[in-house]
């Protein structure tokens, strides 16, 4: 399995140009995969490695610091947060690969998607594991959100990234793609800290994905998206994302 080669330092990141009006829309339409893998795999699965698995506390479903405060005003009071375990991460100071005990049992399903999409999955750069309980009644989408902001350690703006939702569950907490998101606009930076801040005031949804079991959705990684609390079961599914050329 290849994993990225380089981190970039302060220096170059900053030598990095930003388009602070870049629209963050999906490069291609999310293809979807079903009954991706064997039954005895998902059983064994489900039955043996879910119920071990150690879960952490998320209160946000993304990063609170990318948005304009206006932004996480109006979608992040349905946003609830969810509980994760990082299956393969990086240590970003060493670049050392940070691997669960359960690593291995998930490994099947990666290499299956990464081979559905050999050209574009070149490296690993994560894999985890989403959890979020049923709700009574529905509290509509969490926060928005694309799996790679512009700048964080080891993520080349000039370069491809693509992201994989595989369900492990069944449930009716559909997963939500937008567009309309923004880069704010540099006289607007001043209502944020951060390096780089997102927009939503323009967004719209323009497609929802039903979470069915066995099912994976493949998508541009800096496509916004949010999945939503279902009411008729909880939503396990498995995030990974690769770098592309």
């Amino acid at each position: 399995m290849n994993y990225p080669d380089k981190k970039y330092t302060p220096q170059e990141l900053s030598d990095f140009p930003i388009n602070f009006q870049r629209e963050y829309e999906a490069s291609f339409e999310p293809i979807i995969h079903d009954n991706i893998m064997t039954h005895s795999w998902y059983s064994e699965v489900m039955q043996d490695i879910i119920p071990e698995i150690q879960w952490r506390r998320q209160s946000l479903t993304c990063r609170e610091g990318a948005y304009t405060s206006s932004s996480l005003k109006k979608y992040g009071k349905n946003d609830n947060g969810q509980f994760v375990h990082s299956l393969f991460d990086f240590d970003y100071k060493t670049m050392q690969p940070l691997i669960s005990e359960f690593w291995a049992a998930f490994t099947p399903i990666v290499y299956t998607i990464g081979a559905m999409h050999e050209k574009e999955c070149r490296a690993l750069i994560r894999a985890k594991l989403n959890y979020t309980c049923s709700t009574k009644t529905s509290q509509g989408h969490m926060m928005p959100h694309c799996d790679v902001d512009d700048r964080p350690s080891f993520i080349d703006p000039n370069k491809n990234y693509f992201s994989c939702v595989y369900y492990l569950s069944e449930s009716n907490g559909d997963l939500y793609l937008f567009s309309g998101v923004k880069g704010l606009d540099e006289s607007d930076k001043k209502e944020k800290d951060d390096d780089f801040v997102y927009d939503l005031k323009d967004m719209v949804v323009s497609k929802r994905i039903s979470p069915n079991q066995n099912r994976g959705v493949f998508l541009d990684s800096r496509s916004f998206h949010a999945g939503s609390y279902s009411t008729n079961n909880d939503r396990i599914c498995l995030n990974i994302i690769w770098e592309g050329s």
